[in-house]
């Protein structure tokens, strides 16, 4: 089964970009990686 909905793909990254530039890693919050909804 696909994990995916209609219209959104979700994707697992060890970090997020913000809208400046920065990169917001997940293991400072004790997680392996973000869920993101694309």
């Amino acid at each position: 089964m696909d994990k995916s909905t209609d219209d959104k793909k979700v994707v697992f990254r060890p970090y997020i970009t913000t809208k400046d530039g920065r990169r917001i890693w997940a293991k400072w919050y004790g997680k392996k990686a973000f869920r993101i909804e694309l």
